[in-house]
């Protein structure tokens, strides 16, 4: 032993470059080895589980559940879904049943308990009821046209929802119905002006054979005079009347 010692620090002695290079590698080695041990205990290597089923359930009954398999919650989004109870989980990331290590966190989307408000930030009104239309179903919104007599057609006139006009900056929600009122020029009744020419002209043909003869008043203080007026006269006077 003691010879193994003598020649252990002879070659020390001799080579001590050497040795310093071998004792780095072993501490290398041991340093290594430590740091496999202590990540292997921090990401919880070779302990497993199941990501239970938790969709449906509300966000505090699913983070029990969660909690319970060794896992971490977190609610990362919350959308507003009329067909579904305010609170209740929509979505699993990961998704239900999927084998991960113990304390992995699971990301959860639950339903809004009220409708996120939706801001009007552009002016509505004096441009085509297509462009309105596009932009409010962008926002989600549900679009109802309504036809108004105005000299623009196509034009936006009024933007109203329960009644109510909308201006820039005016909220909504997303389960109201927007109204747009858009111009629209009005018929001119073509029919109705040919049955009436047809009707002046069928009085003018019927007076011009007999002519017609009406009073025409003068002055109160005058007797009353009687002149014979023509038949276009008398069917002009027939229907200012």
């Amino acid at each position: 032993m003691d010879k193994f010692m003598t020649r252990l620090k002879t070659s020390w002695k001799k080579h001590p470059i050497l040795w310093n290079l071998f004792m780095i590698f072993i501490a290398f080695l041991i340093v290594g080895y430590l740091a496999l041990c202590f990540f292997d205990i921090w990401t919880h290597h070779g302990s497993t589980t199941r990501v239970p089923e938790v969709k449906g359930m509300d966000c505090v009954s699913a983070t029990r559940v969660l909690k319970d398999a060794d896992l971490q919650v977190v609610i990362v989004d919350s959308i507003y879904n009329k067909n579904y109870a305010p609170g209740s989980v929509v979505d699993v990331n990961p998704q239900s049943g999927a084998v991960v290590k113990k304390g992995r966190e699971v990301y959860l989307t639950i339903v809004a308990f009220s409708p996120e408000p939706i801001i009007i930030d552009r002016l509505l009104t004096d441009i085509s009821w297509k462009q309105a239309e596009a932009y409010l179903k962008s926002k989600g919104l549900r679009v109802e046209k309504e036809m108004v007599t105005s000299q623009y057609p196509d034009l936006v006139v009024d933007v109203k929802c329960k009644g109510r006009s909308l201006a820039v900056g005016s909220q909504v929600t997303v389960n109201d119905v927007i109204v747009l009122e858009v111009g629209q020029v009005p018929e001119v009744d073509y029919e109705a002006i040919d049955d009436l020419d047809l009707m002046i002209e069928a009085a003018i043909a019927a007076d011009s054979i007999g002519g017609y003869s009406t009073p025409v008043e003068n002055d109160p203080q005058d007797e009353e005079a009687e002149t014979t007026l023509s038949p276009e006269q008398h069917v002009r006077n027939t229907f200012a009347k």
